[in-house]
C-alpha cells in the first residue's frame, strides 16, 4: 500500500560552518533516490520504492526517441514506457484509444478487441460507465 512521503525533509546546518539548515520536499528526495536507483540498474528497488511511496519519476531514457516512437506509432515501444509512469487516467485512456483506432485502421480487428478487453486504462473506463 502506497504511503505519502513526508511533506518536507529538514537538513540542519553543521555547527560552526556558517551553513544554515534547509528543507526539501519529501517527494523530491524520493525522486532523487529513484533516479539514482535507475542509473545504478537497481530497477526492482526503484519499482518497490515507487510503489511504496506513491512517487513516480515519469521519465524516459531518451526523450527524442520516445517522441519519435509516438509520432511514428511505434506503440510496442511507447506502451511499456508509459505503463511505468503515473499519468492521469484521461491521458492513458486517450493513448490506448488511439492505439485501438490505429489497429482498426490496419484491419487488426481481433488485436483491437483484445486490447479493448484487457488494457487496464480501458477497463477502468468501462468500469466507470
Amino acid at each position: 500500500m502506497a504511503s505519502e512521503p513526508k511533506k518536507s525533509v529538514s537538513f540542519g546546518g553543521a555547527l560552526g560552518t556558517g551553513v544554515s539548515g534547509f528543507e526539501v520536499d519529501g517527494g523530491d528526495v524520493v525522486k532523487l533516490v529513484l533516479q539514482f536507483l535507475h542509473e545504478q540498474g537497481l530497477t526492482r528497488a526503484a519499482r518497490e520504492l515507487q510503489e511504496e511511496s506513491g512517487v513516480a519519476l515519469n521519465t524516459v531514457e531518451n526523450k527524442e526517441h520516445f517522441a519519435a516512437d509516438i509520432k511514428h506509432g511505434r506503440w510496442e515501444s511507447v506502451l511499456p514506457a508509459v505503463s511505468r509512469m503515473k499519468l492521469p487516467s484521461s491521458i492513458m485512456s486517450a493513448l490506448y484509444e488511439q492505439v485501438v483506432v490505429e489497429l482498426l485502421e490496419c484491419r487488426e480487428v481481433e488485436l483491437a478487441k483484445e486490447m479493448l478487453r484487457n488494457a487496464p486504462p480501458l477497463q477502468l473506463l468501462r468500469a466507470q460507465e
